[in-house]
């Protein structure tokens, strides 16, 4: 009866777990190499990623969509996950291009590698900026002043534009 149960079905389908002790990258591969369709709920990071048979459909991080959001959620990375298998997203929220997962992994490996790289003069990899002394507008944060203090990855996926410059024009600030 309990095997019956909507209930139990469900919950069968559904994995869940910290991306503390699984990274996206290999959550993303696991995914790939089973050729799965699932649904994958990044809550804390407000991302959630659309598979289809190994394939990215769909990418969402805050405000962005495709690859700047996975670069987004690749440099993040933090918190639980949820994957719900077997979940697709309704045809209007779908990229028109299928993404390789492996090549999309490696590309936005190798940018946020750079994007780190661009931080690596600060004392610390990810330190917690609680002002910015130069001019919030010219620096492109002056609607994020009002949620400091972040840590720098956080303010910066929250920037409008790509990563690396955005990257340039906090480590000059902080400097």
């Amino acid at each position: 009866a309990l095997r019956r149960s909507s209930r139990y079905q469900h919950l069968e389908s559904v994995l869940s777990g910290n991306l503390a002790d699984i990274s996206l990258a290999e959550l993303l591969q696991t995914l790939d190499i089973g050729r799965k369709t699932a649904q994958i709920k990044l809550t804390e990071m407000r991302g959630e990623i659309f598979i289809d048979k190994g394939t990215l459909l769909h990418i969402r991080q805050g405000a962005f969509c495709g690859e700047e959001a996975l670069k987004r959620l690749l440099l993040l990375e933090k918190g639980m996950f949820s994957v719900d298998f077997d979940a697709l997203p309704d045809e209007a929220e779908t990229e028109v291009e299928r993404l390789n997962i492996q090549q999309q992994l490696l590309g936005s490996t190798t940018y946020l590698d750079e994007v780190k790289f661009t931080l690596s003069d600060l004392p610390e990899p990810n330190p917690l900026v609680e002002n910015i002394s130069a001019d919030p507008v010219a620096a492109g944060i002056a609607q994020f002043t009002d949620l400091l203090p972040l840590h720098l990855y956080e303010l910066l996926t929250l920037m409008p534009g790509e990563l690396l410059a955005n990257a340039k024009l906090l480590s000059q600030e902080i400097k």
